[in-house]
């Protein structure tokens, strides 16, 4: 280099920047640079859901019109992935429910359906109160509720899982015609879904109202579980695009 510089002629040593033959031909040679356009590519995230429904109280039944009845729900959900972006996801759900119900001999009565939407989950425990379900007109009966979720990422991987059945009762109302059912058994707590880390101790309150002017005698049984193990959200999906095409040569 020292070489180079005696050689060269003294205007490009005042006041000029004296540059290496190698940068300097960069700089005349731009045609030959590469520009990236494009968009990065979204993260690549592994993702999983575990769904639990509640619901907490009993409803009066109507042979003439639909019964609302509101449905409780946790999700569950778990983001993994390498790219920091993963664990700032969120996730659209969309929940479908329906309820099978038979009489009080066994017959098949009148069921309900619905399907809900929340568009912001995140990484965790997400509690949902799905308030548009109802029931359809009918008769006492007791129902099996079922459920359907789905959940896709705002990069865009997604899963579905399916939400273990409940037990939901319509009774006979405490008056002709009324909403109020005649015996109401009902969770006072405001969360029908008690959840927590493992070791944790849950409680829940039943309460049995006899709304009626007569005597009621019956027999109450809870039973509570636990999932057997937590939601596994699998390998972590190859690139999609391919990261090779998102920068190209202009």
């Amino acid at each position: 280099m020292k070489d180079l510089l005696f050689r060269l002629h003294p205007i490009a040593l005042t006041g000029a920047m004296v540059l290496p033959l190698s940068a300097a031909a960069l700089l005349f040679n731009v045609s030959d640079a590469a520009a990236c356009s494009g968009s990065p590519p979204p993260p690549q995230c592994g993702v999983a859901l575990s769904c639990t429904l509640a619901v907490g109280d009993t409803y009066a039944a109507n042979p003439n019109m639909s019964t609302p009845a509101e449905v409780q729900a946790s999700m569950n959900l778990i983001i993994t992935g390498n790219d920091p972006r993963c664990p700032g996801q969120t996730g659209n759900l969309n929940l479908d429910l329906d309820a099978t119900c038979v009489t009080g001999t066994g017959g098949m009565a009148a069921g309900g359906s619905a399907s809900f939407n929340e568009p912001a989950l995140v990484n965790g425990i997400n509690s949902v109160t799905v308030d548009n379900f109802a029931f359809d007109a009918g008769g006492p009966r007791r129902c099996e509720l079922v459920g359907n979720a789905s959940v896709t990422l705002t990069s865009g991987q997604s899963t579905t899982t399916s939400c273990a059945s409940q037990c939901i009762a319509l009774v006979e109302p405490a008056q002709p015609g009324g909403t109020t059912p005649g015996v109401q058994l009902k969770i006072k707590d405001q969360s029908w879904v008690p959840h927590g880390p493992a070791g944790k101790v849950s409680k829940i309150t039943y309460q049995i109202v006899n709304n009626t002017s007569g005597t009621f005698t019956g027999t109450f049984s809870a039973k509570a579980a636990n999932p057997a193990q937590a939601a596994n959200a699998g390998p972590v999906p190859a690139p999609s695009p391919d990261p090779a095409t998102v920068c190209t040569a202009n």
